[in-house]
């Protein structure tokens, strides 16, 4: 709300603060920003039309990266399972030496 005033030096305008400044003030930082996305994609768009090839050489790039990434995940991940197995084929091992000695000392001693 606005309202003109009268000073010596001749018309001013006077303003006044109403509950829906914050309104305004968060619409015009959301055209704000909203101008800001469409003026990035539009120079993006520009830049792709201008060279499709280099775009397309780094999408690749990214993509052959994220492939590798995937691929030494799994490596770990089987890494990690089969030294868990090593260990409790280990364990079972060693349980079945010691169930086989104690069955031999039972029936009457080492041969």
């Amino acid at each position: 709300m606005r309202t003109n005033v009268l000073f010596d030096s001749g018309f001013m305008t006077k303003i006044a603060f109403t509950s829906n400044i914050y309104r305004e003030a968060f619409s015009m930082i959301g055209r704000g920003f909203a101008m800001a996305v469409k003026e990035t994609c539009r120079v993006v768009n520009k830049a792709i039309h201008r060279w499709p090839y280099a775009f397309m050489f780094a999408e690749a790039l990214v993509l052959v990266m994220i492939a590798f990434a995937y691929v030494g995940q799994a490596r770990a991940e089987r890494d990690y399972a089969s030294k868990r197995y090593i260990g409790i084929q280990a364990k079972a091992d060693s349980l079945q030496v010691a169930s086989e000695m104690w069955h031999n000392v039972a029936k009457g001693g080492l041969k």
